[in-house]
C-alpha cells in the first residue's frame, strides 16, 4: 500500500504508517516529479519483488484505488516525468495504460474502482468519486464539510467569522466572494461547488487521526509475499528481509508536511490524544494539483471500474 499524502501532520501519517504495515507493506509517499518522499523505498520493494519472481520475464505491478487518491501521479514520479495524464478533476484515467519502468518492471495505471458499500451521497462526494460540477444537490453536502473542517481552517480559508448553519455559511460565503445571480441573490449551488472543489483538492485541511497504538514496535508484514520455486530459500529470505528493512527505516525517518495547513499545537499532535512526531520536512503550498483523479460522474450503487 503506498500513502500519498502530504497535506496531514507528520504524526499523523507515520501513525497509520505503523497501524497498516502490521497488515501489508506500506509506504509514505509524496508524489511531485521535482521533489518527491518515498520514491526510493518504492523502487526498492519494487525490484526485490522482481527479484522474488527470477522465473518470470518481467512482473506488472498494477496502481489500482479509489478514484481521485494519486496513482497517475505516483507512476509520474516514480518516472520522473509525466507519462500519466492528470488532473484536478476526477474522470481522466479512463482505460489501463502500460508504463515501462525497467526492462523488467512494467507499471500499469488503472481506472478509479469505486466498491458497492453504505457510504452515504455525502460519504461519496467527499471521497472525491464525482465531479463537483456534475452536481445538482452540491449545497446539499455542505453540512457534513463543515462539521469535518476546524472552524479555525474555514474562517482562514474564506473570511468568515461567524455563522449559524450551512445555508447562512453559503450565504456569507458568495456575498464576500461575489457569487451572485441577476438581482444581487447569493448563487448558493456555485458557492457550494467552490467549497466542494477546495475540499476534494485538499485546501480544507482534515484528517482522521490513527488509533491509538501500543509503545512496542513491531515488524513490518510482508506475508503472503508470492515467492516462485526459482528462487532459494536463502535468495527469498534475504529479498523479504530487504523488504521488511526498505519499510521500517520509512517509520524512523521524518516525512513531508505542507505545515502553513495546520496550527503548531495540531503539528504536534497536541489538538488530539495522538502520540505527536516531531520530525517533519516542510513543503511549501501549491495551488498545483499533482494527484491523480479518476472517477465517474454519477454516484454509483454498484461496484464499477471507472
Amino acid at each position: 500500500m503506498v500513502i500519498d499524502h502530504y497535506q496531514v501532520p507528520a504524526w499523523a501519517t507515520k501513525g497509520w504508517l505503523r497501524v497498516l504495515s502490521k497488515e501489508f507493506p506500506t509506504l509514505a509517499f509524496h508524489a511531485n516529479i521535482n521533489k518527491s518522499f518515498g520514491k526510493g523505498s518504492l523502487l526498492s520493494v519494487l525490484r526485490q519483488f522482481a527479484h522474488l519472481k527470477r522465473d518470470k520475464q518481467a512482473i506488472s505491478v498494477g496502481f489500482f484505488g479509489y478514484p481521485n487518491v494519486g496513482k497517475s501521479s505516483v507512476i509520474n514520479t516514480l518516472r520522473t516525468k509525466n507519462v500519466c495524464k492528470v488532473a484536478p478533476i476526477p474522470g481522466e484515467t479512463k482505460v489501463w495504460q502500460y508504463i515501462t519502468l525497467t526492462k523488467r518492471i512494467f507499471l500499469i495505471d488503472c481506472p478509479g474502482v469505486v466498491y458497492h458499500n453504505k457510504d452515504s451521497e455525502t460519504d461519496v462526494v467527499l471521497k472525491g468519486v464525482v465531479r463537483v460540477t456534475n452536481l445538482k444537490d452540491a449545497a446539499d453536502h455542505i453540512g457534513e464539510v463543515l462539521k469535518r473542517v476546524k472552524k479555525t481552517h474555514l474562517e482562514r480559508a474564506y473570511k468568515i467569522k461567524e455563522w449559524d448553519d450551512e445555508n447562512d455559511f453559503l450565504l456569507q460565503l458568495c456575498k464576500s466572494s461575489g457569487k451572485l445571480l441577476k438581482g444581487g441573490e447569493p448563487d448558493l449551488m456555485t458557492g457550494a461547488k467552490m467549497v466542494l472543489h477546495d475540499w476534494q483538492r485538499g485546501r480544507l485541511p482534515f484528517f482522521v487521526p490513527p488509533p491509538k497504538q501500543e509503545e512496542e514496535s513491531e515488524e513490518p508484514n510482508v506475508n503472503g509475499v508470492d515467492i516462485d520455486d526459482a528462487v532459494d530459500g536463502n535468495e527469498a529470505s534475504a529479498a523479504i528481509k530487504a523488504i521488511a528493512d526498505v519499510l521500517s527505516s520509512q517509520q524512523q525517518i521524518s516525512v513531508p508536511v505542507q505545515k502553513d495547513l495546520y496550527s503548531e499545537n495540531e503539528l504536534k499532535g497536541e489538538a488530539t490524544d495522538q502520540a505527536p512526531n516531531h520530525n517533519a520536512e516542510d513543503i511549501p503550498a501549491s495551488d498545483s494539483d499533482t494527484s491523480e483523479q479518476d472517477s465517474p460522474t454519477k454516484i454509483p450503487s454498484e461496484p464499477l471500474l471507472c
